[in-house]
């Protein structure tokens, strides 16, 4: 079992971290994170003894002239609990990237993600996902928010470098400190996402090297995605999937425990009490063991669709 909450030596939230040692080690010049509205004291006092700007905005400050669709009591929650913050050793890119990003268009977002410094593959993923003719991808539009939520690599490897394992980034329902980056990469094996993300784990293992040992446990457990295109808007789950603390063979996952992405949710019983659950094209099937390496088959699950149940492979290089 593992938590989301880490304790590090600056009393930082602990989600915000990687983000922040990437601007104190000037690998970013500016970062986005969200924090609680109670935490912005603490962030704020960090900054000020490391020689950065912080600037927080609220939900409606980001979104406002923008046509979301949520209700005025789900706008006022997230108002009232999370704020913005930038963070920067350049005060000046505060009020631009704030003020280029609040308008939202395809043009805003290549603009945005070059501030941000992600790379260009992945910004022109980011405005188009169907810039690359040589990969097929699904996509998910969060209306909510009006922004691309979930962008995913359709599942057409073996496996993932765990260095852009960013499914763990919402794990429980709480935003984690477990990710390396926080862009959608054009696909799980980006060349230059890496290299980020690589210089941001040397970064990790020199002022934080518990945390720099636990990514490299975590990011690599086997994630499960599920696709909600076949759903209602009003039946999806904010849910995609979980990550699992186990191990995979072939289309296999041999499991011990379950961690949920996204808000708690309960997938039944048979994947919870299964110590196998194999993934075929349109089917997921259950088994339990018996002694050994013996299995029972207790159930099978109809796949919706091709990607209603991805066994995800994140590994080493």
């Amino acid at each position: 079992m593992f938590h989301t909450e880490y304790k590090n030596k600056f009393g930082l939230p602990s989600n915000i971290l990687p983000e922040f040692l990437a601007v104190k080690n000037d690998l970013r010049k500016i970062v986005r994170c969200t924090i609680n509205s109670y935490e912005l004291k603490t962030v704020e006092e960090v900054c000020q003894k490391f020689g950065l700007f912080i600037s927080a905005k609220t939900y409606d400050e980001l979104f406002k002239g923008v046509s979301i669709q949520v209700t005025k009591t789900e706008i006022n929650k997230i108002s009232s609990q999370k704020l913005f913050i930038y963070i920067t050793k350049n005060f000046d890119l505060i009020e631009q990237v704030f003020n280029i990003e609040r308008v939202r268009t395809k043009d805003s977002a290549i603009k945005t993600g070059q501030l941000f410094q992600y790379p260009e593959c992945c910004i022109n993923f980011e405005v188009d996902p169907t810039c690359n003719p040589e990969h097929e991808y699904i996509f998910k539009n969060n209306e909510n928010m009006n922004t691309k939520s979930y962008i995913y690599t359709k599942y057409n490897k073996d496996s993932f470098s765990f260095y852009l394992n960013n499914f763990l980034l919402f794990l429980n329902n709480q935003v984690s400190p477990f990710y390396l980056i926080s862009h959608y990469p054009c696909n799980y094996n980006c060349e230059k996402s890496k290299v980020y993300a690589k210089k941001l784990l040397t970064i990790i293992d020199s002022e934080e090297p518990l945390l720099g040992k636990l990514m490299r446990k975590y990011l690599k457990l086997p994630v499960v995605f599920f696709d909600d295109s076949h759903l209602l808007e009003s039946e999806k789950d904010e849910n995609k999937g979980f990550v699992a603390e186990g191990e995979i063979n072939g289309n296999s996952l041999y499991k011990k425990d379950l961690h949920s992405l996204r808000k708690y949710r309960d997938f039944g019983w048979r994947f919870n009490f299964a110590d196998r659950i194999t993934f075929e094209k349109n089917k997921i099937i259950f088994f339990k063991r018996i002694f050994g390496n013996n299995f029972l088959q207790i159930g099978k699950q109809k796949k919706q669709t091709e990607f209603d149940g991805l066994l995800i492979n994140f590994v080493d290089e």
